[in-house]
């Protein structure tokens, strides 16, 4: 609601209320236990180094979570700077191996000249979609 009303040029006051709505809804969902919400700029989430083979009881407590919400616009995992220079190929291998089902392919293809990013939903986390 907030992009939308940025396009349309709509008036500070409004982007602020749809904002207010926003974050309303966010601890509406945390409160509920519906999900768990990961602050990037936290010293916690900071100073967690790479969980990589941390399975089950082993992981912190916030990420046995049902689901996690990250608010962030910039890279956020891991947390420390020299571990995202360290893993950065791995990572770039795996983003490399993921293949967009072909009607998500397809509908991609039809975006105009100009488009930044897309958001893709996940439909199989009946939690993050609720």
């Amino acid at each position: 609601q907030v992009c939308m009303l940025a396009k349309r040029g709509a008036g500070v006051e409004q982007q602020r209320q749809a904002l207010r709505c926003f974050e309303a809804f966010h601890r509406e969902c945390h409160d509920g236990g519906l999900a768990y919400f990961v602050d990037p700029a936290s010293e916690t989430w900071r100073a967690l180094r790479p969980l990589r083979g941390v399975k089950g009881a082993d992981q912190p407590a916030f990420l046995r979570a049902d689901c996690l919400c990250v608010r962030a616009f910039n890279p956020f995992y891991p947390p420390r700077e020299e571990d995202r220079a360290s893993l950065a190929a791995e990572r770039a291998m795996h983003l490399n191996q993921l293949r967009p089902a072909p009607a998500v392919a397809a509908r991609v293809q039809q975006l105009p000249p100009g488009t930044i990013s897309v958001h893709i939903r996940r439909t199989d986390h009946v939690k993050a979609i609720s």
